[in-house]
């Protein structure tokens, strides 16, 4: 997960929604490269039921697989901050359909609960019983070095 510290995040709305993600994915970009110019937007929003908003890294490239980030649940005030602050999720996967769906579902689940490095969701209920993906483990897998 990328994570951004709470205290950080302005009660105001008067957020620099550039200068937020640029801190928050700067751990992000170091280790895995630059993000995709083009972000995957939902045309019903996240609000309204619709999927996530996602950034990418490596989505016209060819390979098979491709890392997606949220990027519209850390400046949310409903969000359950992990003792370790705000986040947003990250998943490596080779079908984009799945990521929208399921990571999705566990972005309105950070809404309700408290994700903590090495929690785990069983996430059965949301996929088909031979897909070989059944659990989500959360961690704190790219930590911000700026922060204070």
């Amino acid at each position: 997960m990328a994570r951004k510290s709470e205290e950080q995040i302005p009660e105001d709305d008067n957020l620099d929604y550039e200068a937020f993600y640029r801190m928050l994915y700067a751990p992000l970009k170091r280790k895995g490269g630059p993000l995709d110019p083009m972000t995957i937007f939902a045309i019903i929003g996240f609000d309204v039921g619709g999927p996530l908003n996602f950034c990418t890294i490596g989505r016209g490239s060819g390979k098979p697989f491709v890392t997606y980030i949220s990027c519209e649940l850390a400046p949310r005030h409903e969000q359950k901050p992990s003792k370790f602050g705000r986040y947003e999720l990250l998943c490596t996967c080779d079908d984009e359909k799945w990521v929208r769906k399921i990571v999705t579902d566990i972005g309105r689940e950070s809404l309700e609960s408290t994700f903590g490095h090495n929690h785990t969701m069983d996430i059965g209920v949301w996929v088909k019983k031979r897909n070989p993906i059944q659990r989500y483990s959360s961690g704190e897998s790219l930590r911000n070095q700026n922060r204070r």
